[in-house]
């Protein structure tokens, strides 16, 4: 971990003045529930796809709040009293969505139809979610389902870089990667096989659902400091 993304822990910890779990290989066991086990074709994600399965599993089964690594300014404390008082309200996130990610199946109308309630929804990086929620059920089920139909495809084909994807170029995310031991390996000379594009398993499954559940989405979550954290 860099030192700035260290810095970002910190601050996190200071600033939202609210209880702050780091998540690593070394203690997510400790989170796998007995009878909720991660999906078959878990292991096979790269580590942002690991990332987006896990914000998943942990809002749904555990809720609370979940944060990239960032620099944080602001508390976070009276946005769980809000949800915490009102049952109506199933998430809490950033003012805006930045930006949409469509699924790959969408026609233009359904595009449309999406990116009129862009206003209205919240990112996928900063959420306080209440859990079990028809929102965030919609969400593991969906997410497991993709992973089925993937299953195969990410058997032959596992990630080997932190940032892979399908839809990037193989200089970007080899030129991305951080971990020492992955970086000593060439760049790839071909579009990888691995099958899953960047926003597939997070962004394509969570916005469309926040359309269909907008009257429990809130915004106003305060924005963290984007500048200068990797």
């Amino acid at each position: 971990m860099t030192e700035n993304r260290k810095d970002g822990i910190k601050t996190m910890k200071i600033k939202t003045r609210v209880d702050v779990r780091v998540i690593t290989v070394d203690n997510l066991n400790d989170f796998i529930l007995k009878d909720y086990p991660f999906h078959p074709s878990y292991k096979y994600l790269s580590r942002v796809h690991k990332s987006d399965y896990l914000r998943c599993y942990f809002m749904h089964h555990y809720g609370g709040g979940y944060s990239d690594i960032k620099r944080h300014n602001h508390s976070w404390e009276k946005y769980f009293d809000i949800i915490n008082k009102n049952s109506d309200i199933w998430m809490i996130g950033l003012d805006n969505a930045f930006r949409i990610a469509y699924p790959e199946e969408y026609n233009s109308q359904q595009r449309q139809h999406l990116k009129s309630y862009h206003g209205k929804m919240v990112g996928v990086g900063f959420m306080i979610c209440r859990p079990r929620t028809k929102y965030t059920t919609e969400w593991y089920n969906l997410l497991h389902k993709l992973l089925d139909d993937y299953s195969d495809k990410l058997k032959k084909h596992p990630a080997v870089f932190s940032r892979e994807a399908y839809d990037r170029l193989p200089s970007k995310f080899w030129g991305d990667e951080k971990d020492p031991e992955l970086k000593k390996l060439e760049c790839p000379k071909e579009k990888t096989k691995y099958p899953i594009t960047w926003n597939r398993i997070l962004g394509q499954i969570c916005f469309p659902l926040q359309v269909k559940y907008i009257n429990h989405i809130k915004t106003g979550l305060p924005m963290p400091d984007f500048s200068n954290y990797d």
